[in-house]
């Protein structure tokens, strides 16, 4: 796929199976490709509505999540009607002066944005305020069954979502890890000069 009009990719995310979600925050546009890498259509955010976006993920109901910078706040974007369905202020949650998102992700109803400060933050399907994971510069995560899992220094962090109970696997200490990935029987670990797979 090479769109006509190339800039840097924000965010790419290939997990639903019949679209390809990308978001460019230089041009404040998100983009939906097909699972044969054609365009469907390029779709620039209303000014009107959102400030500035500063990262954006899309749902599981073909919508937009979206942190919108100007106002400081979370709101849910429908691509159909082009409008805010929901709007959460982060101002009771993040110190608006000391906070970088790094990533974001839906999953089983529920909205994930990992921070720099403030660990990992949990909304609903709705945007409600659930709860924070305390673990924190976590860049990225992701789900296996009803677990969430992230690298976090030397050690691979698994924690249910629904019981909370934590699973720490120590990680050899003589590589630098980026990030995890889990599927079935196997681990799969990236660092930055190779990929570890365990079973």
């Amino acid at each position: 796929f090479s769109p006509s009009n190339p800039n840097s990719t924000t965010i790419l995310e290939a997990r639903q199976g019949l679209r390809i979600f990308t978001f460019h925050r230089d041009l404040q546009q998100f983009r939906l490709i097909n699972r044969n890498l054609s365009l469907n259509e390029d779709y620039s955010i209303p000014s009107d509505l959102v400030g500035f976006v500063e990262i954006a993920t899309s749902s599981y109901d073909n919508n937009v999540w979206l942190i919108d910078q100007i106002d400081f706040s979370l709101k849910k974007y429908n691509i159909l009607t082009q409008s805010i369905t929901s709007k959460t202020p982060l101002t009771n949650i993040l110190n608006s002066k000391n906070y970088e998102i790094l990533y974001c992700k839906e999953y089983q109803n529920r909205l994930f944005i990992s921070t720099k400060n403030h660990g990992i933050l949990i909304f609903d399907n709705f945007g409600t305020y659930i709860k924070t994971y305390q673990n924190k510069n976590i860049s990225y995560f992701n789900f296996w069954e009803d677990d969430i899992y992230f690298i976090d220094g030397n050690s691979l962090i698994r924690l249910n979502l629904y019981n909370d109970n934590l699973e720490t696997l120590p990680l050899p200490s003589d590589a630098k890890w980026i990030y995890s990935l889990v599927f079935n029987n196997l681990t799969y670990l990236f660092s930055e000069r190779a990929i570890y797979i365990y079973k």
